[in-house]
């Protein structure tokens, strides 16, 4: 297999990796110096006018997630990353030829872009829990809070965070941008992904405007929104779990998408489900960026950080970090996530 068939095979599996709202942000070029070694450029696709400050850390974490794919399923060709270079705008790999070859991985992949969602609340085995906290051991400078114990709480907390998305109309602008409701869209999120009842997703659809949506939420429903949306699905599960890095600089925004990623597959494996929750975002940002916050949201974010580190100490939300929860599912998946091509991804 000549190189560049080598690096295709590489992309076409990567590409399942997962990003932000679906975004995928990816680019990639490459070079063969050598018969015995590939050189891999990871760039991040430029930002468009009107984004949000906290896109080029989601793209980071979205670029740690594809370089964990990468070098998975380039292990089953006997490849291992040598050496890494990170900056700004991408990531350097140099991937050289082995002796030591690994199996599964492309399986595995495309297994998890299935996303089956945990949707059973029964809390699994200690036995059973052992990877979640191996995989996290393996990521320097990360921790993992459990708030398993805590979880209804903790829902609760994380629900009024939800409360902030379809009160303020930044926020919601960007929910409603990225909402797809044809299933050939290639970019954004299905909207059958979020696993929400059918009346909401039709409400969104009739109301897919912020003048609308303000109307109806003047009468308190999107307290309703937050709680089916967020509090309903925290609780369904049986486990939920915050991730979290110790500062939050974009190499970490890298190392916390590497090590969800390798969770993320370890629960396919297991035949979990596994789902992450972006309402760090929200806090992150209003430390990083609190004028784009009223006081009454800024007041909010500060109660509801106050109370999570009351749960657990170490619940600072203001570093580069993601909630997952965990689980058993009980169905298939409603639908799959479209994917730009191996063409797409390759930059000329």
């Amino acid at each position: 297999m000549s190189a560049e068939e080598t690096v295709q095979k590489w992309i076409e599996v990567a590409r399942w990796s997962p990003s932000a709202d679906n975004t995928q942000p990816w680019r990639v070029t490459w070079a063969a110096p050598d018969p015995q070694t590939i050189t891999l450029v990871l760039r991040k696709t430029p930002l468009g006018a009107g984004s949000t400050p906290i896109e080029n850390e989601l793209q980071q974490l979205a670029l740690g997630s594809l370089l964990t794919s990468i070098t998975l399923v380039a292990s089953e060709d006997g490849y291992v990353v040598h050496q890494r270079a990170a900056s700004d705008d991408g990531l350097t790999l140099q991937l050289k030829m082995s002796t030591v070859k690994t199996e599964g991985w492309s399986e595995l992949l495309r297994r998890r872009h299935t996303n089956r969602r945990p949707l059973n609340r029964l809390p699994l085995s200690p036995e059973q829990l052992e990877f979640v906290g191996q995989v996290c051991a393996e990521h320097q400078g990360l921790s993992l809070i459990d708030f398993s114990s805590q979880k209804k709480k903790a829902a609760r907390l994380v629900a009024r965070l939800d409360l902030i998305r379809y009160q303020s109309r930044q926020h919601l602008d960007h929910l409603l941008k990225v909402l797809r409701f044809e299933a050939k869209a290639v970019d954004g999120l299905d909207v059958k992904s979020l696993d929400i009842p059918l009346a909401a997703i039709a409400l969104f659809w009739l109301l897919n405007r912020w003048r609308t949506l303000r109307v109806i939420f003047f009468l308190g429903l999107e307290k309703i929104f937050a709680f089916v949306g967020c509090r309903w699905l925290i609780q369904q599960s049986g486990h939920f779990y915050l991730l979290r890095a110790q500062d939050s600089s974009l190499s970490s925004w890298l190392e916390v998408g590497r090590c969800l990623q390798k969770i993320w597959l370890e629960a396919t494996r297991r035949n979990l489900g596994l789902q992450p929750f972006g309402h760090t975002f929200i806090t992150y940002e209003a430390h990083k960026n609190p004028e784009q916050f009223s006081r009454d949201h800024l007041e909010l974010i500060g109660q509801v950080q106050e109370e999570l580190l009351r749960l657990h100490p170490s619940a600072q939300l203001s570093t580069a970090g993601i909630f997952f929860r965990l689980g058993k599912p009980h169905k298939q998946p409603v639908v799959r996530s479209k994917r730009r091509s191996v063409a797409e991804l390759l930059a000329p």
